[in-house]
């Protein structure tokens, strides 16, 4: 590749730097201005502490939100919990029967259609208490059922032909006394509906409409498994949504079926949640719960928290003052840290350009052919065809509407391309006469390393820096095939470098070649870690066991954002360790501890496209990953010059 050429990629990529730039400070300043947090519960957790302590629910309520409570979700009533609560009565019509046989009791009219035998066995029968819960409860039927398995009968029964389990969880409304004594208490009511598979796109509209209630807080989640309109009709629920101008609260990690898609359709109009289950409360230390918390809010911007109650009471205290205590250390942590308490909000709009889009995508591209430049001859013309050839294709995706796609695409390659550079560039052109190399040149291939994956986590953040990623809307695509690339980059790379037109010849010497006992244990250990990497990567993988666990919370005490271990812990000392003792590995081998290097990088670049983490720790993150790492890449090496003096005197 000339020279000429060269020099142009390279302010290619200096202009989409330019433009990531701009994208990210303006998502910087985005950032610090959300910084109020809202806390919430749930209207049945409440009932559950006034009961189990037999303190009156006004007492609590107003309790609660002196700690900080400022908004109660409120689920849909079932038959049966409406049931539980003296509502309504329903039974299956056999049960009926067996009840009225044994004590002959029923009310005037059921008793009448026992004795004409105007009773179904195989239907079931509901009995109100008030007429407004009959009306209100017939109409839900009549939308979810369809009226042909509906019918009313004299004295406000209902006759119902379903199956039994489905009918018990249906969802039959919003409590409106409940939502209406909320209201009057000052508290945002947050209502949950159930999603049903009858519901259909013409009636979820109506199915709004027959709540009777105010949906002025603007939030609305879901309850139970699924959101409504899963899976054909997310469509209808999202525009019912928007022409409410309400807010979708998107509940992370909760996998509820058709949450990412909805969130995708309500865009903006997402706020991410953070909810510690009922399940996980139960092994869970309150130091524990608040860190988890706080971590959501710090290093996701998530901006409501939905608090379930400890579910054991702490010694000497009862389990009313043990919630209270533990949400106050919430409020206050949340203070402490530069928050406020109160209304939460959507993130203020982030959009990419199209042109900031096309500058960024062609930095990638360019960067691309300068990696492809190490491995073969890239003819000039091939470089101003694909140079060129990118802006039309730009082009085509975003009058299709698809430029999304591109953006995710090219980011993946980003991620990819960079951290391979990262480490060929500096390592590639290493001297071979290392004694004439002061230690500090050699350790400058570290910055190196790090400004070339600092370049490319820029641009990844100018392309995904989105309302859609800031909400989990959207993701980063192709996470673990982006961890894995670049170390077989490099691996390639520096196992093929000064013998490329001679690469079958030395492969073959390669497998010719005699593997001691070490060796084999070299590359078992290889292999193991390459495994380890990528089932450790994400947040479904390998759990973390216990002890580490301790020792992450304490390196996040002390340095406030912790850095990830991968870097500190293993990239970065594999990189100073090579920098150091370069000329002193076997030329077969290097490719082995420059392909665990990768890791820091990797990792480095990895950090950024989490766009829901605040620029400035995922910054903070990385800065601490490449200290840490180099103190103990350092005390690595001075253990090796230790041991070599000790050999040599003693052996």
């Amino acid at each position: 590749m000339d020279y000429r050429v060269r020099n142009l990629l390279l302010i290619i990529i200096t202009l989409s730097l330019f433009a990531s730039a701009f994208i990210g400070a303006r998502r910087f300043v985005v950032e610090h201005r959300d910084r109020s947090v809202e806390l919430a519960m749930d209207w049945d957790d409440i009932v559950f502490l006034s009961r189990s302590e037999g303190v009156n629910v006004n007492t609590l309520l107003k309790k609660l939100k002196e700690v900080g409570i400022q908004s109660i979700a409120l689920c849909e009533d079932t038959l049966d919990s409406a049931e539980r609560k003296g509502l309504l009565t329903w039974i299956r019509g056999s049960d009926a029967f067996n009840v009225f046989r044994i004590t002959a009791k029923a009310s005037l009219y059921f008793r009448k259609m026992l004795q004409n035998d105007l009773v179904d066995p195989g239907k079931y029968y509901i009995r109100f208490t008030n007429v407004p819960l009959y009306r209100k409860v017939r109409d839900e039927l009549f939308l979810t059922l369809g009226r042909g398995q509906v019918r009313e009968l004299e004295g406000y029964i209902l006759e119902v032909e379903d199956d039994e389990w489905n009918l018990a969880f249906l969802g039959i409304g919003i409590p409106g006394e409940t939502y209406s004594f909320l209201k009057g208490q000052g508290f945002k009511v947050l209502p949950r509906f159930k999603n049903s598979p009858r519901l259909t796109s013409d009636n979820i509209s109506r199915k709004f409409n027959l709540q009777g209630i105010s949906f002025d807080d603007n939030i609305m989640l879901f309850d139970e498994e699924e959101v409504m309109g899963y899976p054909y009709n997310l469509d209808a629920t999202a525009a019912e949504l928007s022409s409410r101008d309400m807010i979708f609260g998107y509940i992370e990690f909760s996998e509820q079926l058709g949450d990412k898609r909805l969130a995708n359709l309500m865009g903006e109009k997402t706020i991410r949640i953070h909810s510690i289950p009922n399940d996980e409360m139960e092994i869970m230390s309150n130091s524990q719960a608040l860190a988890r918390f706080m971590r959501a809010v710090n290093e996701r911007s998530v901006r409501l928290l939905y608090i379930h109650p400890i579910p054991r009471p702490a010694y000497g205290s009862n389990l009313i003052e043990t919630n209270l205590e533990y949400i106050s250390r919430i409020g206050a942590s949340l203070k402490r840290a530069g928050y406020t308490l109160g209304d939460s909000k959507t993130s203020h709009r982030l959009r990419v350009g199209f042109i900031a889009s096309l500058f960024i995508i062609l930095g990638i591209t360019a960067a691309s052919l300068l990696l492809l430049s190490r491995f073969i001859t890239v003819p000039d013309w091939f470089v101003y065809i694909t140079i060129l050839g990118s802006v039309p294709l730009a082009f085509i995706f975003f009058y299709a509407g698809k430029l999304l796609i591109l953006r995710k695409l090219a980011a993946f390659a980003g991620a990819v391309v960079f951290p391979s550079l990262a480490i060929i560039i500096p390592f590639a052109s290493a001297k071979l006469d290392e004694a004439s190399k002061s230690l500090w040149s050699r350790l400058a291939r570290i910055p190196i390393a790090f400004g070339i994956a600092g370049s490319g986590a820029l641009l990844i953040v100018g392309l995904l820096s989105d309302t859609l990623f800031k909400v989990g809307a959207e993701q980063f695509s192709g996470v673990k095939l982006a961890l894995i690339l670049p170390m077989a980059i490099v691996a390639a790379y520096f196992f093929l470098e000064g013998s490329f037109d001679k690469t079958a010849r030395k492969l073959a010497r390669f497998l010719k070649s005699q593997l001691s006992v070490g060796h084999l244990l070299l590359l078992g250990f290889f292999g193991f870690f390459v495994l380890i990497f990528i089932l450790r990567s994400g947040n479904f993988g390998i759990a973390v066991p216990g002890f580490e666990r301790r020792v992450r919370d304490i390196i996040e005490m002390i340095l406030m954002v912790r850095p990830r271990t991968k870097e500190f812990l293993l990239g970065y000392p594999a990189m100073i360790l090579v920098a150091l003792y370069y000329n002193k590995i076997p030329r077969e081998w290097i490719w082995l501890p420059l392909t665990i290097a990768t890791v820091a990088v990797i990792s480095f670049v990895n950090t950024f496209c989490h766009i829901h983490s605040p620029l400035l720790l995922s910054f903070i993150r990385s800065v601490n990953g490449l200290v840490v790492g180099i103190i103990i890449g350092l005390v690595f090496a001075g253990l090796i010059e230790l041991t070599k003096k000790l050999a040599a005197k003693y052996g």
